[in-house]
């Protein structure tokens, strides 16, 4: 008798907890020019208001080689609002010319102005689902900010390392107005010693950023979900670069996709149009992603 209680005891208990659990994840590709190839991997595992998300990232493109981005990002949830901490980093990518390699370091912060429920979700941000959440009356507000610092290491056969040190400091919004989510954010980057090349990912754009150094970004986005199940939206965003004079200083990025959201299994598909120094490159994205809450 005492073992069936301690057993009946242990699957209540297994039930509460399976009640507070929430997990999802995500896989997607991106293909575009200059063969650029990358894919995307992401899990979320959620207990009550704690979050662990591991991610992975993977690109390549013409006359580079595999660059591998591993991250871990841990946050409390609340209805109120979301912190998060992470870490990650790009192991050794033996280039023609040499190595390269990243460490990062981050935290961010996002409070709803008029929560409502307790949806773990956010309108903008890290802790953004990709997903429409509710609001007060017909408007909630989301915002946000968030700091990243990443160290950028290029070693040349016969020459001292060279390093780049790069702050990041972003500031995000987000607003749902009736049945229309919007957002936006900028992101300011400040440097020490500019020596060594840098990559990485800049919000609103689907590629990844190869060798340069971006100074400011901006981004917008409209998502639009007046149809049952497909959610359409449009995108803008424009990265400015610190380069030398002559060499493009800016890019424009246009995307139009959408979201089908199947309850347990959501997709998306997008198309991303870049501008720069007069040219113009696409970037067709689509990914699949199972969810359980």
């Amino acid at each position: 008798m005492k073992k069936l209680f301690a057993l009946l005891t242990m699957l209540l208990s297994l039930s509460v907890n399976a009640n507070a659990l929430y997990i999802s994840g995500s896989a997607g590709t991106v293909s575009g020019e200059d063969d650029y190839k990358g894919t995307n991997v992401n899990v979320l595992l959620g207990l009550d208001n704690l979050a662990i998300e591991p991610s992975w990232k993977h690109y390549t493109a013409k006359d580079i080689e595999d660059y591998d981005t591993y991250a871990l990002r841990i946050a409390r949830e609340t209805n109120v609002y979301t912190l998060g901490v992470y870490g990650g980093m790009t192991p050794d990518v033996d280039e023609a010319w040499g190595k390269y390699s990243n460490q990062f370091v981050g935290a961010d912060f996002t409070i709803s102005l008029n929560p409502v429920g307790d949806t773990h979700s956010r309108l903008v941000g890290p802790g953004n689902r990709g997903i429409a959440v509710g609001g007060e009356g017909i408007t909630r507000i989301d915002v946000g900010a968030g700091i990243k610092y990443a160290k950028h290491k290029t070693e040349v056969a016969g020459m001292p390392d060279l390093e780049t040190a790069q702050t990041e400091y972003q500031i995000f919004a987000g607003a749902k107005i009736l049945m229309i989510n919007l957002s936006a954010g900028y992101t300011y980057y400040d440097y020490g010693d500019k020596d060594s090349v840098t990559s990485g990912f800049v919000n609103g754009v689907n590629y990844a950023l190869l060798g340069a150094h971006p100074d400011n970004a901006f981004n917008i986005k409209m998502d639009i979900p007046f149809f049952p199940i497909v959610t359409p939206y449009i995108g803008y965003s424009k990265v400015n670069y610190d380069v030398p004079a002559g060499n493009p200083d800016h890019s424009n990025n246009y995307e139009f996709g959408a979201y089908l959201d199947f309850a347990m299994l959501t997709a998306n598909v997008s198309y991303q149009v870049r501008e720069m120094a007069g040219h113009n490159d696409g970037f067709l994205s689509a990914g699949v992603g199972l969810k359980f809450e």
